[in-house]
């Protein structure tokens, strides 16, 4: 598995582990509103799969799909899909330059590799933001740490 493969399969596994433990907690959690990055646990998973969206999007140069995202339940689903059309990518375009324009309409060029890399540290940005969250929220978190991942593989 080559680097893109790897770090796509532990962006998937580490943020539908998060949105899965979080399905395991009281609903009312969900969008309890708390003092943080976002002001609920569900507004930064809609951003995560936001930002994902947008940045898929980009790669692929076609318009953002608009999902129902009205329920955690339904955002997993989405999240789940989305992930699996990363994890579709071609290797043989990882040093292809996508362009594109920023949200502010500047035009950027960044290859497909580091568009991933991209992705995968501003998910995990927002897992952090999310553990720290639920601690808040008084409930355990879940390790997503990158060795567990790799760990988890040998298995």
């Amino acid at each position: 598995m080559n680097n893109h493969s790897l770090s796509i399969a532990y962006h998937k596994w580490a943020t539908l582990k998060v949105v899965g433990h979080i399905l395991t907690l009281p609903k009312e959690i969900h969008k309890q509103e708390i003092i943080s990055v976002f002001p609920s646990l569900f507004d930064t998973l809609l951003h995560m799969i936001e930002v994902d969206e947008l940045w898929l999007s980009r790669i692929k140069n076609r318009e953002i799909s608009i999902n129902e995202n009205n329920t955690i339940e339904q955002l997993f689903e989405n999240y789940e899909a989305l992930l699996n059309e990363y994890e579709q990518l071609g290797h043989d375009v990882l040093d292809q330059l996508v362009t594109y324009k920023s949200s502010e309409g500047i035009a950027h060029e960044n290859t497909y590799y580091e568009i991933i890399q991209h992705v995968v540290n501003h998910g995990t940005y927002h897992r952090g933001n999310i553990s720290a969250m639920l601690r808040q929220l008084g409930n355990k978190t879940v390790s997503t740490d990158y060795i567990y991942f790799l760990r988890e593989r040998q298995e």
